[in-house]
C-alpha cells in the first residue's frame, strides 16, 4: 500500500514562477499530487470558497517565500489568508523561507515600506512552525521532498491508498476505496457509478501507457475525457469532493509552466482519487 498526499502550495505568483515549477517537479516526483491556487484571488468570495476547498482536501501545505508580501486583501497579503486559513485547519505546515544571504534580483523586492514590514512579520509567523531556508532553485528543489518526506512520517495523514497486488499492478478484488474495487462483477452490475469508474480504469491505463512513453499528445484529450465522467458523476451525486475535483481540473491548465507531461502525472492522481470518492458512494 502506498499513499498519495495532496500537497497545497501557496506563495506570490509573478516572483515566484520558477521556484513554484521546481517545487511542483519535486512533488510529482515523489509520486504525489501538487495543487496551488495562486493565479486566483482569494478577495473575490467565489474564489476564496474554490481555494478554501483545495485547501481543505489537502494533507499538507508548503508556503514558499522571498522578498515580496504580495497582493493584499485589507491588511493581509493573499499568501498569508490561505497560510492562516490552513494553520487554523490544522493542517501540517511546511514554510521554505529565503535566505537573508540569497541573491535576488531588486525587481523582485517589495518597494512598499508597509508592504516590507509586513513580510518581515510574515516570515516571523511562518518560522514558527516547521520551516527550512533556501537559496537557489537547485536548493529549494532539494529541500522540499526531504522535508516532506520528514513531516509525512511525523504526521501521517489519510491521503488516499492504491492497493497493488505482487507483481504490483491495481488489484481487482480489493475491498479497500481505490480503483480496484470496482471488478467484473460490479461491471456488470450496470449501474451509472460503476460504469464511470470502469471507464476511469481503462483511461488510467491510457494515461498510464502515455506517461510510459512519454506521448504528450493525448494530455488535453484525456483531460477532456476526465472532464467528462466528473460531470456525469456530478448529475448522480451532490458530494463536495467531486466538486472539488471539478474546479481542480481547469486550475492547473491555466497554470502556464506546468507542461502536458506533468499534466498526465496530475490527472493519473486525479484519477486515483476520483475513483476512491466513487467507491464511497
Amino acid at each position: 500500500m502506498k499513499n498519495k498526499y495532496q500537497i497545497f502550495i501557496s506563495s506570490t505568483y509573478e516572483d515566484l514562477k520558477d521556484e513554484r515549477e521546481q517545487v511542483i517537479r519535486a512533488i510529482l516526483e515523489m509520486g504525489h499530487f501538487p495543487v496551488g491556487m495562486e493565479m486566483f484571488s482569494a478577495g473575490d468570495d467565489k474564489q476564496w470558497k474554490l481555494i478554501t476547498r483545495q485547501i481543505n482536501a489537502s494533507d499538507y501545505y508548503v508556503v514558499i517565500v522571498a522578498h515580496r508580501y504580495g497582493s493584499m486583501d485589507g491588511l493581509i497579503s493573499y499568501t498569508e489568508k490561505e497560510y492562516t486559513y490552513a494553520l487554523r485547519r490544522g493542517i501540517p505546515i511546511l514554510g521554505f523561507v529565503i535566505s537573508d544571504t540569497a541573491k535576488w534580483p531588486i525587481e523582485k523586492r517589495e518597494k512598499e515600506q508597509n508592504k516590507i514590514d509586513a513580510l518581515e512579520k510574515f516570515k516571523v509567523k511562518v518560522k514558527l512552525k516547521s520551516w527550512k531556508p533556501w537559496e537557489t532553485l537547485n536548493d529549494l528543489y532539494a529541500r522540499v521532498p526531504i522535508a516532506l518526506i520528514n513531516q509525512m512520517e511525523n504526521t501521517p495523514r489519510i491521503g488516499w491508498i492504491r492497493p497493488l497486488n505482487q507483481k504490483g499492478a491495481i488489484s481487482p478484488s480489493s475491498p479497500d476505496h481505490s480503483l480496484g474495487r470496482m471488478n467484473k462483477k460490479n461491471e456488470q452490475q450496470k449501474s451509472p457509478i460503476v460504469k464511470i469508474s470502469v471507464r476511469l480504469v481503462d483511461l488510467l491505463d491510457r494515461v498510464d501507457k502515455s506517461i510510459e512513453e512519454k506521448d504528450t499528445s493525448v494530455a488535453r484529450e484525456y483531460c477532456g475525457e476526465y472532464a467528462g465522467l466528473l460531470t456525469k458523476a456530478q448529475s448522480l451525486s451532490q458530494d463536495s469532493e467531486i466538486l472539488s475535483l471539478s474546479e481542480s481540473i481547469d486550475i492547473f491548465w491555466a497554470h502556464s509552466y506546468i507542461n502536458e507531461l506533468q499534466a498526465l502525472k496530475i490527472l493519473r492522481n486525479y484519477i486515483y482519487r476520483f475513483n476512491q470518492i466513487l467507491s464511497t458512494l
